[in-house]
């Protein structure tokens, strides 16, 4: 049977929207209506147990927290999370490279830490993202990923 010529433009017309439909641009992000993102890092402090120390009924009021140097104040953020650990959130694009920031834990401020950043950069489809490196409290390398540490008393 012989196909007519509306047959055919209609078989053309489906094959080339299949074909367009399943081009690679499908894949490729929009990085013109992309928003960036706040780099955020969070704290945990802890015992040498695992258990969190940041609370109402723990060692340290989240109230009392200072994150400073002497030209950057951090604005931090508490946050409660599943499993009853208690993290302190802040926005690491303020900090700048291997600086040391004072980290006050208590309304006295006699309790501190000195906490130090080494970031490194993660390239990114549409931006770079920066993430710890090496993060060190009073000297010590402190146990870390991209985003967070622990500090551990």
């Amino acid at each position: 049977m012989k196909k007519t010529f509306i047959e055919k433009s209609l078989f053309l017309l489906l094959f080339l929207i299949v074909f367009v439909s399943c081009s690679d641009d499908d894949n490729n992000i929009d990085c013109e209506n992309a928003s960036l993102q706040t780099q955020i890092g969070r704290i945990f402090i802890e015992d040498q147990n695992g258990n969190t120390l940041i609370g109402p009924d723990n060692m340290f009021q989240f109230q009392n927290f200072i994150f400073s140097n002497e030209s950057t104040f951090i604005p931090l953020e508490f946050q409660e999370l599943p499993g009853n650990f208690n993290a302190v959130n802040f926005d690491s694009s303020l900090m700048g490279d291997s600086e040391d920031f004072k980290f006050i834990l208590n309304e006295d401020e006699t309790q501190f830490v000195i906490i130090k950043i080494k970031f490194k950069t993660i390239e990114g489809d549409c931006f770079d993202q920066r993430v710890f490196d090496v993060v060190t409290v009073n000297g010590t390398i402190a146990p870390s990923e991209n985003k967070s540490f622990s500090i551990i008393f």
